[in-house]
C-alpha cells in the first residue's frame, strides 16, 4: 500500500489541540524515555533477563497507552473534521493505512473489505459518525 498524504491539519489535531493534552502526552513520553534508559542500566548491571523483559513489557504497554490517546484524539478531531469537510474517502483510506501500520506485524492486517456486504470503510464511517 502506498503512503498517503497526511491530512492531519484539523484544529483538534494534537499539534494544535489544547496545551494540557499535549503536555500530558509529552510527560508520558518523557517517562517512557526514562524507562528505556533504565533498561540500558539494567543491561549494564547484569540484571536478570526476567526483570529486563518485565521492564520491556512495561515500556510497550506505556507506548500502547500513548498511541491509544493519540489515536482517539485523531479520530475524534482530525478524522471527524475531515469527514465533515467532505473528504470521506481519502480520510478513511488514511485511517485504514494508519491502523494497518499500528497493528503488530505478527497479526493479520485489516483488509480494505470484509467478506460480508459492508466494506471496512463503511464500518469505520459508521463508528466515526456515532461520535458526531
Amino acid at each position: 500500500m502506498e503512503k498517503l498524504k497526511n491530512s492531519c491539519t484539523g484544529k483538534g489535531c494534537i499539534n494544535k489541540s489544547c496545551p494540557e493534552f499535549k503536555k500530558k502526552i509529552e510527560s508520558r513520553i518523557n517517562r517512557i524515555e526514562g524507562q528505556i534508559r533504565g533498561i540500558g542500566r539494567m543491561l549494564e548491571n547484569k540484571v536478570s533477563c526476567d526483570e529486563i523483559l518485565n521492564q520491556i513489557s512495561s515500556v510497550k504497554s506505556a507506548l500502547n497507552g500513548v498511541a491509544k490517546l493519540i489515536l482517539e484524539s485523531h479520530i475524534r478531531n482530525c478524522v471527524v473534521n475531515d469527514i465533515k469537510a467532505g473528504e470521506e474517502s481519502s480520510t478513511i483510506s488514511e485511517l485504514v493505512y494508519t491502523l494497518n501500520k499500528m497493528i503488530d506485524k505478527s497479526n493479520k492486517k485489516i483488509k480494505e473489505e470484509f467478506p460480508e456486504y459492508l466494506s471496512l470503510d463503511s464500518y469505520i464511517f459508521l463508528a466515526v459518525t456515532t461520535v458526531l
